[in-house]
């Protein structure tokens, strides 16, 4: 049963501006914790050098966007319920698709989604340690989306009156576009899943109970579930979307307006999650356990990239001795690697576990 367009609409604009105000929220929390990271707020301000963050620049991104596709959906029905023909034609004026706005709407749904899926790939990235071979597939996909986002754009802003979206030659367009975003997050998660619980596998010491995880243990696992439970949500939208649109039902509109909000909601609960898991861990946490640091090999202090909920450096286990001298210690064998790329050397203080850069 197809729903009536109007009443759908309405409902629309209810939906889109409850999600767009979590979104709003979370990217704001977001922004502040990737600007004053929890160990340098006391000491500066973020400076310039925060403003060459990548999760900040995704973070301002997603959120012009999501709030010009939200103002978007705000002016359609202004015209829908007022402007056009004096507000006496709302159903008109929502299944025409010539009208400006649409292609418009369109558009910055498209660029959320694109924005959404280089954070993810750039989260896959880093979690790998910098290897460009991982990325390969999801760039592809990536150029995929950001063409078939582009043919529907065109074909939308050159409609003619009388079509709709089922029937029109950017039906083709838009299967691909929620294909290629579905492949891209859940090639991009399972991967950064793996990586984490192949860490956390392999970072438990001969000899000790592994039915009593550690503190790392249950940070490198609370980290999974952050990733897998963001996927999951923006994944979920993106195949009812397919499906309703597949089906012909009028609820792809409102599932597509939700995409934005739901990308920017999933890319912020990530960084919002891991920090807060940060938090508490640090308040519970004895002064006898392992304190960790991220640096680059030089000296200055704004090269240090604290933006992540995981280092920006290999994954990898193993065993370290403290020493008098100096509070940082060996890196690990891929170090050579990082330095390669120019990523952050693991530097780790340890008492007498076996520990995992993380």
């Amino acid at each position: 049963m197809t729903l009536p367009l109007v009443p759908l609409s309405l409902a629309d604009i209810v939906i889109n501006t409850f999600l767009y105000g979590i979104f709003f929220l979370l990217n704001l929390v977001s922004v502040w914790f990737i600007c004053f990271p929890l160990r340098r707020r006391a000491e500066r301000g973020p400076g310039f050098a925060v403003l060459k963050k990548p999760m900040l620049i995704g973070a301002l991104t997603l959120f012009v966007t999501v709030t010009a596709h939200w103002v978007c959906n705000v002016l359609r029905l202004f015209q829908a319920m007022i402007y056009f023909k004096q507000g006496t034609a709302p159903l008109e004026y929502y299944a025409d698709l010539s009208q400006r706005l649409y292609p418009i709407k369109t558009g910055l749904i498209m660029a959320s989604i694109f924005a959404g899926d280089i954070m993810i790939i750039y989260r896959l990235w880093v979690v790998w340690s910098c290897q460009y071979y991982i990325i390969i597939l999801p760039s592809i996909t990536l150029i995929g989306l950001a063409i078939s986002g582009s043919g529907i754009t065109y074909q939308l802003s050159h409609s003619m009156k009388g079509k709709n979206i089922f029937v029109s030659s950017a039906q083709a367009w838009v299967i691909c576009e929620g294909l290629f975003t579905v492949l891209t997050n859940v090639y991009c998660t399972g991967l950064i899943a793996w990586r984490i619980w192949y860490t956390n596998r392999h970072s438990v010491p001969p000899g000790r109970d592994k039915s009593r995880p550690s503190s790392t243990s249950r940070h490198l696992m609370a980290a999974m579930v952050i990733f897998i439970e963001s996927a999951l949500l923006y994944s979920s939208f993106l195949l009812v979307f397919i499906g309703t649109y597949v089906g012909k039902q009028h609820t792809e509109s409102l599932i597509a307006d939700c995409l934005p909000s739901v990308a920017g909601i999933a890319f912020s609960f990530i960084n919002v999650r891991a920090y807060l898991f940060r938090v508490t861990s640090a308040s519970q946490l004895p002064s006898t356990l392992p304190s960790i640091r991220w640096h680059t090999s030089r000296s200055n202090d704004n090269d240090v990239d604290e933006e992540l909920p995981y280092p920006k450096q290999p994954l990898a286990v193993r065993n370290v001795h403290p020493t008098e001298s100096s509070n940082y210690f060996p890196a690990s064998v891929e170090s050579s690697k990082v330095a390669e790329h120019g990523t952050l050397e693991d530097r780790v203080s340890v008492n007498d576990h076996d520990r995992i850069c993380i």
